[in-house]
């Protein structure tokens, strides 16, 4: 999937080389989100594979958001949880390849920010009760539990 050389850390995340991930993203030229510590672009890899491709820019905060992102987003799969594929870290910069959502975030699709995609009330209801499932999910069922009782 990747692009370059690349590093297997638990289980599935991948590491990869910066130079894969600039290729990925025309050198970081396609940015969708940004603000407080952290950018993300738009990258496709050699396979065709669209990934969102998140950029730490902050030293502090994102030195813990990153290494907080790898050891739960990184491990835990779920099918409401966006994946997490590759990771990238050198000195004080950090990266991280997530999947592509092509309908935007939740937020967008909520607010309708910056997006023609509107949910309608019947499908937010649906995105409720998932969002409910999920604590349930993280604290009992989950492989590596975040918290049990």
């Amino acid at each position: 999937m990747g692009l370059g050389k690349a590093v297997v850390v638990e289980g599935s995340l991948v590491a990869f080389d910066h130079r894969s991930l600039q290729i990925a993203t025309k050198n970081f030229s396609k940015k969708f989100v940004g603000g407080g510590f952290c950018s993300v672009f738009k990258g496709t890899l050699l396979d065709s594979t669209v990934v969102a491709v998140k950029q730490f820019q902050s030293v502090n905060q994102g030195e813990k958001q990153f290494w907080t992102d790898i050891s739960t987003i990184g491990i835990i799969q779920h099918v409401n949880l966006v994946r997490l594929l590759e990771f990238w870290s050198e000195d004080a910069k950090r990266l991280l390849v997530y999947d592509y959502m092509s309908n935007g975030s939740l937020g967008s699709c909520l607010f309708g920010e910056k997006s023609s995609y509107v949910l309608n009330w019947k499908a937010r209801y649906q995105i409720a009760l998932g969002i409910a499932r999920g604590p349930f999910y993280l604290h009992e069922k989950c492989r590596d539990c975040i918290w049990k009782s």
